[in-house]
């Protein structure tokens, strides 16, 4: 599926540098955004940003934050008998 923007909030947990593995170039960073369902269970989504630093996300780690994404794709995969989200965006702001 493809979205032109998607906002999510939750705590920026964590953030890295997204790595293509064929090429070994770094794409992007990885965020790691962990947030509470309704029924009180912790969910965590990864979301790869294409052409975006480490340096701009780095400030706003262990805080909860709103996120908008622009120009996202996300495919489902499995991993270990459970339903996977792969979510990848061009842009990612902090608002």
């Amino acid at each position: 599926m493809e979205f032109e923007a998607v906002k999510l909030r939750g705590m920026l947990m964590g953030v890295a540098s997204a790595i293509d593995f064929e090429s070994k170039a770094v794409i992007g960073v990885q965020l790691d955004i962990g947030y509470r369902t309704e029924s009180g269970r912790f969910m965590t989504n990864n979301i790869k940003v294409l052409g975006a630093k480490q340096a701009d996300f780095a400030s706003f780690l262990d805080e909860v934050v709103e996120i908008q994404l622009e120009n996202v794709t996300v495919t489902s995969y499995l991993q270990s008998n459970r339903a996977m989200l792969s979510i990848k965006a061009q842009k990612a702001t902090v608002l």
